[in-house]
């Protein structure tokens, strides 16, 4: 199972997925290099599919953004099916969600 816990967030497998919680303010991207890669290690176990839950990642910064952004474009060309829950309330996440869907069109979003 898989779980990655760091200062104010976690990253844990959850059922069929995998859930995105807290804070995430890493300074650069090869600190979200871990996470990309659990995310990716993820989805090619299971069938090329994954669930992200971030309906309770309150923050992400803009290397947290890259890192999501150059997952889905791994995804998109290893034709991976992507389904992302997020919180209309939490105000980063529907700008920056409904720009990764311009990244990979087939990306899921569920609110």
């Amino acid at each position: 199972m898989t779980n990655i816990q760091g200062d104010g967030y976690s990253v844990c497998e959850e059922g069929n997925g995998i859930a995105i919680n807290g804070a995430l303010r890493l300074n650069s991207m090869d600190e979200y290099k871990t996470i990309q890669d659990v995310l990716i290690e993820f989805a090619t176990k299971n069938n090329n599919q994954i669930e992200i839950d971030l309906t309770r990642l309150q923050l992400l910064n803009s290397s947290g953004i890259t890192m999501l952004s150059k997952f889905v474009i791994h995804c998109r060309k290893s034709e991976i099916k992507v389904i992302m829950k997020w919180d209309q309330n939490i105000s980063w996440q529907g700008k920056s969600l409904k720009n990764l869907q311009r990244l990979m069109p087939s990306l899921e979003l569920i609110s």
